[in-house]
């Protein structure tokens, strides 16, 4: 199972906290995956706030519930300014699984990046699951790969 994650409205922690926040925000993120992965798992930042956890031995039903609890532990950061303001930190999530799409990592990111897209268009703080032999999943790749 590959999962996608996107901090959502990251832009608004940087603009409203300052990048030495938003760093510490996603170094708080990147703890939260870290924290989860074993051999033969791999966690890797793929884009600004995005973040990519691979893991090859698990099902897809089995990713999804990671995915939710990461979602749940990354709500759950307390992070709070030097001032004490608290910043508000969560995640939307695309779990795509090999058993659907193939073992490409192109495919698998495309897979996961129209999940994600799907959690994030209907409202974010979400997990959305890829599956191919859905006709909406099939159009959300499709959109995906035209847009992205």
């Amino acid at each position: 199972v590959l999962m996608v994650f996107d901090l959502d409205h990251f832009h608004f922690v940087n603009d409203r906290f300052g990048r030495d926040e938003g760093d510490r925000a996603l170094r708080a993120f990147a703890h939260v995956l870290h924290r989860e992965v074993r051999p033969p798992d791999i966690v890797a930042r793929v884009g600004d706030e995005e973040f990519a956890l691979f893991m090859p031995s698990i099902r897809q039903d089995v990713g999804l519930s990671i995915a939710e609890y990461l979602c749940r532990r990354t709500e759950e950061l307390r992070l709070t300014t030097k001032d004490g303001e608290h910043i508000p930190l969560t995640t939307s999530v695309g779990v795509a699984a090999v058993a659907d799409v193939g073992a490409a990592i192109g495919s698998l990111m495309a897979a996961a990046g129209a999940a994600l897209a799907e959690a994030k268009r209907i409202g974010r703080n979400r997990c959305r699951v890829y599956r191919a032999a859905s006709k909406t999943h099939g159009r959300m790749l499709d959109d995906w790969l035209k847009t992205g």
